[in-house]
């Protein structure tokens, strides 16, 4: 395709299947607000499209999903496929686990949420209910404490 692609396969007893390819359009990198800028941050994994803010939501377990509110960034440890059921209602996610490849990043992209994955210590760095910056094109968390 001459372009960075998202590849989606299949294997079964015979091996490896393509079941699907499509570009992976990335967006240019807006440029947060200065004020992010002089707070603490954390590095990961770009796994989403543009930036968001808002207030930050630590959930430990499946079973805290329902404490994310509307417009909260979701700071979580695990990208696992329970989350797509928030996302509607989330305005970024980060996890400590989980990649720009993973079933997650693309509903993310998807829909426009920025993500970043793979943030080490994520839920015990940022605390829960600080204003939380998630730019999902360069990969980094910023939050105002």
């Amino acid at each position: 395709m001459g372009m960075p692609v998202e590849i989606e396969w299949a294997m079964d007893d015979k091996g490896f299947k393509l079941v699907q390819a499509r570009p992976l359009h990335l967006e240019p990198a807006a440029a947060p607000d200065e004020i992010w800028l002089r707070h603490p941050g954390l590095n990961g994994q770009p796994a989403g499209v543009g930036w968001a803010s808002g207030r930050a939501r630590v959930v430990n377990c499946e079973c805290e999903l329902s404490l994310v509110a509307p417009g909260d960034v979701l700071i979580t440890k695990v990208a696992g496929p329970a989350l797509s059921e928030i996302l509607p209602r989330v305005a970024g996610v980060v996890a400590e686990l989980g990649g720009s490849t993973s079933h997650l990043a693309s509903l993310g992209r998807e829909r426009g949420i920025p993500m970043v994955l793979g943030v080490l210590d994520a839920t015990t760095r940022i605390p829960d209910g600080v204003q939380v910056a998630v730019d999902g094109v360069a990969g980094v968390v910023r939050w105002i404490q």
